[in-house]
């Protein structure tokens, strides 16, 4: 790592305890050998981990009960303000001896909404009520008091009736969202609730895709003038420091789990009707939300010529497009049903949900760069590697199937502050969900 890099790697850090009373704040940052924030759009919640080198009898002193707050603010080189975080402890592990009167242990914690959802339950009971407007209500009664964030909701198509049953708000929440059809991606309605550094998101994929990067990273000296986009200089942190490949292609896995054929059966036990609906990733890819665009399968391959679907579903739903109270033989006999008056939407869009949901365990890659807590999961970002070729034409090419302006979604990210190098680091988890150029022969 060069010095102007390793520079890039500084951070200001702040870490204090505060006792389960309020009482007390403790500066524990000499304490502190390594610090860890957690994000996944797929957990609800912010979540950290410290490992605490303890030579003052912090636990029995102060004491750390599980009942304690912690207290970080973190401010990077290339970051103008600092961000604060709030976490409540709740488990301390693998305590051991490291020498005579000095132990070892790790402190793990969660944001103060995470503890608030575990102390709270919902047993409401919505009617007709649109899903986005239910998950703001159950956000804004259940969780908001833990702390200032708000939640930032997509729309959501129709309305929705169902009685909460003692689940937790997350859950909830989480339940819903498989339930709910989003009013611009009525198609892949594959809906999300997480947490990020400023708010939290109940929001679909398919809007995560439609997003524009908001930062280039490069895996390549930024000195090096021969593998850039074109567009400006390349600053010190937008060098990759790490990069691991994760998953490429599955087709086995995305066989048995339906990305590339699925099939959904519908029953409608009002109606007496059944409809058996078909998805093919080739037929319908256009149906889908995509950041590259071209194909993760040829037209002309194995796979895309088999006629039927090992991945199947069964749905309880309502085939017909109508209310039920307008349907001729059932017309003024509804009565208050909310169930009937307010049916499901999922078959509508299951087929290409469950696509695109199986479809994120391929192609991802690890990135570890200079440390940026304005990244966001949910994010887009352009990933520029090399085209790894020694032939001329290739040199100055990134990969080519990812395309020359790859963008990859940010689906977990984790920032580290190490003590003992005074570094500080964050890593991404990536994914690509389509190729950036068109599946052809390319060897002269």
């Amino acid at each position: 790592m060069s010095r102007r890099q390793a520079d890039n790697n500084k951070v200001d850090i702040e870490i204090s305890l505060v006792n389960f009373d309020d009482s007390k704040s403790m500066d524990i940052k000499p304490l502190v050998a390594e610090v860890s924030v957690y994000y996944d759009l797929f957990n609800s919640v912010i979540k950290t981990d410290m490992l605490i080198s303890d030579g003052v009898g912090l636990v029995e002193r102060f004491p750390i009960v599980g009942d304690e707050k912690i207290v970080l603010r973190m401010k990077s080189v290339n970051e103008k303000r600092a961000k604060t975080f709030i976490f409540d402890v709740y488990k301390l592990s693998n305590r051991a001896i490291l020498e005579e009167r000095q132990h070892g242990y790790v402190l793990h914690g969660m944001s103060r909404h995470g503890i608030q959802d575990t102390m709270e339950n919902v047993n409401i009971a919505f009617q007709d009520t649109p899903i986005s407007d239910i998950v703001t209500k159950v956000f804004e009664s259940h969780l908001s008091a833990a702390g200032e964030k708000s939640v930032d909701v997509e729309a959501t198509e129709g309305t929705f009736s169902v009685v909460g049953t003692g689940q937790s708000p997350t859950q909830f929440i989480n339940m819903l969202g498989k339930e709910a059809q989003s009013t611009q991606y009525k198609d892949t309605s594959t809906f999300l609730f997480y947490e990020d550094n400023e708010k939290f998101h109940f929001k679909t994929l398919s809007s995560l895709f439609s997003g524009e990067p908001v930062e280039k990273y490069y895996l390549s000296d930024p000195s090096d003038s021969k593998l850039k986009d074109g567009k400006g200089s390349v600053k010190p942190y937008q060098s990759i420091m790490g990069l691991s490949f994760n998953e490429g292609f599955n087709t086995l896995d995305g066989m048995i789990n339906g990305v590339y054929k699925n099939n959904v059966e519908v029953i409608d036990p009002i109606l007496r009707k059944f409809e058996s609906i078909d998805f093919s990733y080739l037929d319908d890819f256009d149906k889908l939300t995509h950041m590259g665009g071209k194909k993760y399968l040829s037209t002309s391959g194995a796979i895309s010529k088999g006629k039927k679907s090992i991945h199947s579903r069964l749905l309880i739903s309502q085939i017909s497009d109508k209310d039920y109270k307008t349907e001729s033989y059932l017309n003024g006999k509804t009565g208050g049903d909310i169930l009937l008056n307010a049916p499901r939407l999922r078959h509508k869009f299951l087929n290409q949900s469950i696509s695109e949901q199986y479809n994120m365990g391929q192609h991802t890659i690890d990135l570890s760069v200079s440390g940026n807590t304005n990244l966001e999961v949910g994010q887009i970002i352009s990933v520029f590697i090399p085209q790894p070729s020694d032939v001329d034409d290739d040199k100055q090419k990134f990969i080519k199937l990812y395309g020359q302006k790859a963008s990859f979604l940010i689906t977990a990210m984790k920032h580290t502050y190490k003590a003992a190098d005074d570094m500080f680091i964050t890593v991404m988890s990536c994914v690509k969900e389509s190729f950036g150029a068109e599946i052809k022969y390319d060897f002269k």
